[in-house]
């Protein structure tokens, strides 16, 4: 169990109390009541969801070309612990499904394509066009579209 990020004494009694939170993610916040004697207390706790900023880092080219660089196209993830779920398609120019990724995990990278069509055969070079869309703990769905170039 953690320590609490804000904790009102005693002489705070009929003040009123705000605390800021700075990162988005899920926060339980209790209200201890009580009066002269601690012994008669009543709490009340909720857990708050604050929204942070997801943002996606994703690279416009990539080389499977087995060098240990750029083989993979991979997205990164900012505040991934508030995405529930999260989904990557990826078409070739005649809109034709070369890859799907789905995960239900929150993970800050995701290691998606290899260059390797579902078929099992290397694609060839060119321009892909990508979907990601991800639902948040907070239920809101966002999807993003762009492109990415396959270079061998």
């Amino acid at each position: 169990r953690s320590p609490p990020l804000y904790s009102s004494a005693a002489s705070d009694v009929y003040k009123r109390q705000t605390y800021t939170f700075t990162n988005g993610g899920s926060y339980p916040v209790c209200l201890v009541a009580y009066n002269s004697q601690p012994h008669c207390a009543d709490t009340t706790c909720f857990t708050f969801v604050v929204e942070g900023n997801v943002g996606l880092i994703i690279p416009n080219v990539f080389t499977p070309n087995n060098d240990g660089y750029n083989d993979v196209f991979s997205i990164q993830v900012i505040d991934a612990e508030l995405i529930s779920t999260i989904e990557v398609i990826i078409y070739n120019r005649w809109g034709e499904k070369m890859y799907e990724y789905i995960n239900n995990e929150s993970t800050p990278e995701l290691l998606l394509w290899d260059g390797v069509t579902s078929s099992g055969n290397k694609a060839s070079e060119g321009t892909y066009f990508y979907v990601v869309t991800y639902a948040t703990k907070a239920g809101e769905t966002v999807t993003e579209k762009g492109t990415v170039s396959l270079l061998r």
